[in-house]
């Protein structure tokens, strides 16, 4: 039986989100139920983000069990994703993709939010505290209804609050008091199941401008829909966007070359490949020529006369006539919302563009009470607030019939009354710190009254289901290993796209060399220095002595001045000069830790648009990071090997062919060996770069703080001076990678004696240097997915 096949239903029945049928039809003869995707399931769920076979409801003495089936995006019940075989109760809630099932009695009770989702706003309110510490309304007592297939636009002037109200809506931003319901239910109970039914199109570009047309929506599909889905089906569905965003003629050509109003579309197309039901639209249209918002603003229209709930906000009010309502807000509280023709005749203006002008005219409090009084608030927001929910049940015989629910049944939060609206402002003036800190948390307490009617306080675990939903609130993220290859693929071609920069990266090694050999060519590499010691005490009274008898004379003082200081005089033995040859390989050391950390600093932040909108859908960071980290270690472990290779092998060359010296191979380790250790140094420069790309809040940060991580290496790294000072002398081995590459490529320090300045004391094996960098990338890469962590709370 497939019980949601949409195309079996019939004109009249297919936008009706809730229906009911008996449990004795749902199972017939059988006990176990297959629900997925695929058309051949008991129960049909024809989404993309369900998986083909997605969970298994079973009978047993009169019990019903649900057991998903790996599925990506999950199965869940109240809120909480299930992971082994789950007993279902009397009105638990079980969520699979945007569908949401409820057992009553002899009943199962289905809200599909598939096609179409009717959106209300009940009773909204936000409010922060502003950095002096006093309370600010961003939105006030916002009631309002989009239904499916409506289009509907935010206007006001900036700072009016229609961003704010648009987060509130998506989920992007938890309001203060009131409740976001999506048909019936609330949304953000429900988040993690209907976040593959929202599409959202910010303002910013959210797909990789380097891509074709085609291969970016390409790799959306791969990583916003199930694993099991086939290449054919989801050529198919790009085939479908990209006919529907009237893109065909640009199929292969890259995004970056298209004109501003085809890349909006590639985003919106972006948002389809899962087939929303919601659409966020929040300033997409803002920077496009009047000709090309038009067209933009006619598809919005298009799709949702598709069935498509659309919620835009635009600056450009010339266009709004092409929706079918308009909510125009004034400091947080509404002052309009009606048809656009009839907007201006309710302000007392000419044209649209004039009612901006008027609202300074009066109070916000002023606009939003006649609002109250008029027909438009009666029409658009208190009728559809009161009006019953329809419900297609199915009886025992197959018929189906359509009956009104009361809105009692399933709404809990009664419209405003002056006097609740006079004691919430009162309220909102006397708040305290305390009380501030509290009022974000009432919601929460409105919806555990709610569920106390149907749960009791605490599960057989002893939590209580308001924690469990705590714990659980976070969106499905895919498999690592479904991800990863995905993203890293997605990486690689991005990168060869952008050959120009690719060029660049590899010129930097050979100049860098160049400049290299213009400071070390010729240097007496091999150049022999006395290696002096202190006089013991009796050589130095013998030698104080055999001062004296001298006459006065400018020799006998300087003799004098030497006897009289510590300065070790007396030669022992010959060494080759190290100076030129740890210079050199201290330098490297800078130039490869600085070619990995400049490489990558930009990498993440660069795409924080790309990559917020797929970290809100199900993008996982691990697989994300390491796609970056893997293809950035591989570019600078080539820029390494080809800088060392330059700078050795010229001078090679130039000893072979003009004999001039070349770094004397006691002080510096075997080159394959040096090779290995440059590779792990620029490995760790790749992580710190990710951690810095990862912090900042764009890219002129990032270039701003660069500085600030490579330029103590030069202090820290032991190649100028040596911090032996306690406890400064712990600053090396923890925060300079520069350190340990410099300690493990150079050798001979620890031979020379202890009173010459290249002395070094220390464990003189390469164990200590390759587990310092080795700690110190892994260390660098947790700092960076903790930083995209933070961000996703801040957000």
């Amino acid at each position: 039986m497939n019980l949601f096949r949409l195309t079996d239903r019939s004109q009249r029945t297919a936008l009706i989100a809730r229906r009911q049928v008996t449990l004795k039809e749902l199972f017939g003869n059988k006990d176990r139920l297959i629900i997925g995707r695929d058309p051949q399931d008991d129960v049909c769920l024809p989404h993309p983000s369900i998986s083909r076979n997605h969970a298994v409801l079973t009978r047993h003495d009169g019990e019903f069990w649900l057991t998903d089936l790996g599925s990506v995006n999950g199965s869940y019940v109240n809120g909480v994703r299930i992971r082994e075989q789950f007993r279902l109760k009397e009105g638990d809630q079980i969520a699979i993709g945007p569908y949401l099932f409820s057992i009553v009695a002899d009943s199962l009770i289905s809200v599909d939010s598939s096609r179409s989702i009717r959106l209300e706003a009940r009773n909204l309110e936000k409010v922060v505290r502003t950095p002096s510490g006093q309370p600010k309304t961003l939105l006030a007592d916002i009631n309002l209804v989009v239904e499916p297939g409506e289009f509907i636009s935010l206007l006001g002037p900036s700072g009016s609050g229609k961003s704010t109200l648009m987060d509130c809506l998506n989920g992007r931003r938890q309001p203060t008091n009131g409740a976001v319901l999506a048909n019936g239910e609330d949304f953000y109970d429900h988040l993690i199941g209907l976040s593959q039914s929202i599409g959202y199109v910010p303002q910013k570009d959210i797909i990789h401008t380097q891509l074709t047309v085609e291969r970016a929506l390409y790799y959306t599909a791969l990583l916003r829909l199930p694993r099991d889905t086939s290449p054919a089906e989801i050529d198919q569905r790009l085939d479908q966007v990209i006919r529907q965003m009237e893109l065909e003629p640009h199929r292969a050509t890259l995004v970056s070359q298209l004109s501003g109003g085809q890349i909006k579309r590639v985003s919106l197309g972006a948002e389809l490949i899962a087939e929303p039901s919601l659409l966020y639209i929040d300033e997409a249209t803002s920077g496009l020529d009047a000709g090309t918002e038009a067209r933009m603003m006619h598809l919005f229209r298009k799709l949702s006369d598709e069935g498509r709930s659309v919620v835009c906000i635009t600056h450009n009010i010339e266009n709004v006539d092409v929706c079918h309502l308009v909510l125009i807000l004034v400091r947080g509280r509404i002052a309009y919302i009606g048809p656009p023709s009839e907007a201006p005749g309710y302000f007392g203006v000419n044209r649209v563009s004039a009612i901006y002008d008027r609202l300074d005219e009066k109070e916000p409090e002023v606009w939003q009470a006649e609002f109250r009084q008029s027909p438009y608030h009666e029409q658009y927001v208190v009728r559809r607030i009161n009006s019953p929910l329809p419900m297609l049940i199915r009886n025992a015989d197959g018929a189906e019939q359509v009956e009104q629910l009361t809105r009692s049944a399933w709404m809990p939060i009664p419209l405003p009354t002056p006097e609740l609206t006079a004691a919430r402002q009162s309220k909102t003036q006397e708040l305290t710190a305390n009380e501030m800190a509290s009022l974000s948390q009432a919601r929460e307490r409105l919806k555990a009254k709610t569920e106390a009617a149907k749960h009791s306080s605490k599960d057989e675990s002893g939590i209580t289901p308001h924690i469990r939903r705590l714990r659980q609130m976070r969106l499905p993220r895919l498999p690592f290993f479904q991800q990863f290859p995905v993203l890293l693929l997605r990486y690689m071609e991005l990168l060869w796209h952008d050959r120009r920069s690719l060029i660049l990266t590899f010129c930097q090694a050979p100049m860098i060399a160049a400049c290299f050999l213009l400071g070390f060519y010729g240097k007496p590499f091999e150049g022999l220095m006395v290696v002096p010691r202190q006089l013991i005490t009796l050589e130095r009274d013998a030698a104080s002595m055999a001062v004296q008898q001298l006459a006065p004379s400018p020799t006998r003082t300087v003799l004098e001045q030497l006897l009289a200081s510590d300065t070790p005089l007396v030669p022992t033995e010959v060494v080759v000069d190290p100076r030129y040859n740890y210079t050199l390989i201290f330098i490297l050391c800078i130039s490869v830790l600085w070619l990995g950390c400049n490489n990558s600093a930009k990498e993440i932040v660069k795409e924080s648009a790309v990559y917020g909108r797929e970290r809100a859908v199900n993008l996982s960071i691990p697989p994300y990071l390491l796609s970056k980290f893997v293809l950035q270690t591989l570019l600078s472990g080539l820029q390494t090997v080809l800088l060392v290779g330059c700078v050795y092998g010229f001078l090679e060359i130039a000893k072979q062919t003009l004999g001039t010296p070349v770094p004397h191979p006691g002080y510096h380790l075997p080159y394959d060996q040096m090779i290995g250790i440059f590779l792990l140094l620029s490995t760790c420069g790749v992580a710190m770069g990710l951690a810095l790309s990862a912090f900042v809040g764009s890219s002129d940060q990032a270039t701003a703080l660069l500085p600030y991580l490579l330029i103590p290496q030069f202090i820290l790294g032991g190649g100028i001076i040596t911090i032996d000072t306690q406890p400064l002398s712990w600053l090396p081995f923890l925060g300079s990678p520069v350190y340990w590459a410099y300690r493990a490529v150079r050798t001979g320090e620890t031979s020379f004696p202890s009173q010459f300045p290249f002395y070094q004391n220390y464990d003189d094996s390469l164990v200590w240097p390759c587990l310092g960098l080795a700690v110190q990338t892994l260390a660098l890469m947790l700092a960076a997915a903790y930083f995209l962590r933070r961000k996703d709370v801040a957000n």
